[in-house]
């Protein structure tokens, strides 16, 4: 039988910009999960935020004409915007424990993924697994703390 949490993910700034990036350390992973995620006719969610976050890394990075391609795509996904609630609840996740290791973008994913009450992100980010989320396509290395 087929589970909400086997068939809805997360969709992470990180998963998308490193199957952008060919140099991208995670760059096969993200592609090969992102074909995996299709045969497997998942439902991939993300938000207004990591869209924004993701084209702004792939304009700077990669250039207009690769973030412009990139918005096209996200036809096939579930974009969700943030409500004025969810802000202050990102806010919360914020000064909470778990606060320091995250952006305004990760504390706000973790609030949409509670609210429509998914378990897994598809993300090479690893303070998504301290804040007890389920790592698709699995465990990564930590990445670099902010400072």
């Amino acid at each position: 039988m087929t589970t909400r949490s086997d068939r809805f993910f997360f969709v992470d700034t990180s998963a998308f910009y490193a199957r952008l990036d060919r140099s991208d350390q995670w760059h096969q992973r993200a592609v090969l999960g992102f074909l995996e995620l299709a045969r497997r006719n998942a439902i991939l969610v993300t938000s207004n935020l990591v869209v924004a976050e993701t084209h702004n890394l792939a304009w700077q990075r990669l250039g207009f004409q690769v973030a412009r391609d990139w918005l096209a795509l996200l036809a096939d996904f579930n974009v969700r915007f943030q409500t004025s609630e969810e802000h202050q609840r990102t806010e919360q996740v914020l000064r909470s424990p778990i606060g320091p290791h995250l952006s305004y973008v990760d504390a706000a994913s973790i609030v949409v993924m509670e609210a429509v009450s998914l378990s897994t992100i598809f993300s090479f980010d690893s303070d998504f697994a301290l804040a007890g989320f389920s790592l698709y396509p699995g465990q990564t290395s930590p990445v670099r703390r902010r400072q």
